[in-house]
């Protein structure tokens, strides 16, 4: 008997999709009396714009400083309106960034913007959610949809590509973006598509009168002649994807634009493949919407002939690809044996107080769940039951400490980093009506779930921030994060000590912390003093992660734990800040029960 198949998903983000009501705002740096100059992020959205042709957008300009370069385009072209103020929500956003009063929801970030505008065609035309440009998000309307800190793909095309071709721009020295090497090599590659098969069978039988049996391209380079399926997938990379034009094209092609129209002939010799997906692009409407919105820019002076391309590893920008090499640090005992003895021979004193968080406070010492409402309670969440009553214990270590926070605080506004699917964040607004919570989740669905949930229950202090913390800019007086991941913990308490904000964080996945730009390990000013290297932090910290129940290594993981919590709460301290590093009781709640409560001293 044939297998029952699965009813096909389309992606939502449960957003009511009105045009009258989505007010998008994106930078400008100066003008003309014909032209604005804006940074690459606005063209890129502009671009998607007037690629659908969708004519009732409302879009705002608002002036910036900007450094870096900029693109001339021609005011003719805009049917936007320039405002000399943001409204607060948006004030808290790197812009671009969707404005959606009505569901208290801001959407940050070029992929995310560029993704709404899209949805925002695809669900207000007559054919909803079949509309031509539907195709443009891929299959499930899923093309970009993973954050740029999870996927490299979506890294690549979101902040890479653009930031390489504005350095190169703004640059006089001679060389090549190693983005376009790596976009070429990309393009060798055979595509990674779910219907592969299918696709070729559809194509085999529409083109069985033609000699090569498929259209797609024509180089053979790599192809194997034993393996006709890999052979198609190499003949079918057209696009930056495969067989079809993706939204992941659109963000792509205005870069590589703006460097054909600055330089010679020679870059396409460069990077002939690069010069084929262009050629294709140019067969639709891309070419012309560029040429008739862009003032073309003045020639390159540099002289990029004899220049060659930069060598990268023959791999996709698919983190998914076997080809990839993944670098991985492994703990060994003798690692963990010298560490050990650094921080015996230290001297540093561990922080850790094992003072369960609801004894510090004197008053509503724990969380009643039975009467709060059912959609505060986080069985609303779609948790399984063997999570949820651990996840209770997890909530209320965090929000016993914040409310005591809020309250000696008042009016204020609290920030719920990494808020997943909003258990936190929605019990705090429920609990704390006097405080404004934010809540910034950069994956669309879990943020989908929280703002559902939350509009059932009314609730009016809080508002939904879809983007990347980086792009989160707004100012606070609490932050938390429950299991935040790895770096993503040492974020929030950095923007907590420059915002002046008490910060109460539960972390997570040690292992996975890594140096930043404004990140750097270890964070204690004593740590360094003491001799800890970033080299040795790194490893303690995925000794931290060996906290497993009933191994032989917990108690070891644990230490490791508290030790990378000491330098926290240690870069805390020296930073003004009185800390506690505790534990959620009981322990059971969850490998990772640390927890650091920080309030700035007077």
């Amino acid at each position: 008997m044939p297998h029952k198949r699965k009813e096909k998903k389309i992606h939502q983000t449960k957003l009511i999709f009105k045009p009258e009501e989505s007010y998008l705002y994106l930078r400008y740096a100066a003008e003309t009396e014909d032209t604005f100059l804006i940074p690459l992020d606005s063209l890129l959205s502009v671009f998607v714009i007037k690629f659908t042709h969708f004519q009732n957008l409302k879009v705002y300009l608002i002036k910036e400083k900007i450094d870096g370069y900029h693109v001339a385009v021609r005011k003719a072209m805009l049917d936007f309106e320039v405002c000399k103020n943001l409204p607060q929500p948006v004030a808290n956003c790197r812009l671009p960034a969707w404005y959606l009063p009505g569901q208290l929801t801001c959407l940050a970030g070029l992929c995310a913007v560029v993704r709404y505008t899209l949805k925002l065609v695809i669900f207000t035309t007559e054919d909803k959610g079949t509309s031509q440009y539907a195709s443009l998000l891929g299959h499930q309307l899923n093309c970009l949809s993973a954050p740029a800190e999870v996927s490299t793909w979506t890294n690549f095309c979101e902040l890479q590509v653009p930031s390489a071709v504005c350095k190169f721009l703004h640059s006089s020295e001679l060389y090549f973006p190693e983005e376009l090497s790596k976009f070429e090599t990309h393009l060798k590659q055979p595509i990674r598509i779910h219907n592969v098969r299918k696709r070729m069978q559809t194509h085999s039988s529409s083109n069985n009168k033609q000699e090569n049996g498929v259209n797609g391209r024509s180089d053979q380079e790599g192809c194997s002649q034993d393996d006709p399926i890999k052979k198609y997938a190499q003949e079918q990379h057209v696009y930056a994807e495969g067989p079809d034009l993706l939204i992941s094209d659109l963000l792509i092609f205005p870069c590589i634009y703006l460097l054909y129209v600055t330089q010679d002939e020679s870059i396409k010799c460069k990077f002939p493949l690069i010069s084929r997906w262009y050629d294709k692009m140019s067969e639709s409407e891309a070419l012309k919407i560029l040429d008739s919105l862009v003032e073309p820019p003045e020639k390159d002076s540099r002289r990029l002939c004899d220049v060659q391309p930069v060598q990268v590893p023959d791999e996709s920008l698919y983190k998914c690809d076997p080809n990839r090499e993944v670098c991985r640090t492994f703990t060994n005992q003798g690692d963990v044996e010298r560490n050990l003895s650094w921080w015996e021979t230290s001297r540093i004193v561990n922080l850790q107080s094992y003072s369960d968080p609801n004894s510090l406070f004197s008053k509503q010492e724990s969380i009643d769940w039975d009467s709060l409402p059912k959609l505060v309670h986080p069985q609303a969440g779609q948790l399984p039951v063997d999570r949820l009553e651990r996840k209770c214990q997890q909530l209320a270590g965090l929000a016993v400490p914040l409310r005591n926070i809020v309250e000696t605080r008042g009016d204020c506004v609290l920030v719920d980093f990494c808020s997943g699917g909003g258990h936190l964040g929605l019990l705090l607004a429920h609990l704390l009506p006097q405080a404004t919570v934010h809540m910034v989740e950069n994956k669309e669905e879990s943020l989908a779930r929280a703002r559902e949930r939350g509009q059932e229950l009314g609730l009016t202090n809080v508002w939904y921030y879809q983007s990347n913390m980086e792009y989160y800019q707004g100012k606070f007086e609490v932050g938390t994060s429950l299991h935040a991941c790895g770096v993503a913990t040492d974020i929030v308490i950095e923007k907590s000590v420059r915002n002046q904000a008490d910060f109460v964080c539960s972390p997570c996945c040690y292992g996975a912390v890594q140096s930043l730009e404004n990140i750097k390990y270890p964070r204690s000013a004593l740590f360094k003093a003491q001799g800890c290297t970033e080299q040795n932090y790194l490893m303690m910290g995925h000794t931290a992660d060996q906290t497993q129940r009933n191994t032989d290594k917990v108690d070891q993981g644990e230490l490791f734990m508290d030790i990378v919590d000491t330098d926290r709460s240690q870069h805390a301290k020296e930073n003004n800040y009185s800390c506690i590093l505790s534990k959620i009781y009981p322990l059971s709640c969850s490998p990772k029960h640390n927890i650091i409560i920080a309030t700035l001293n007077p």
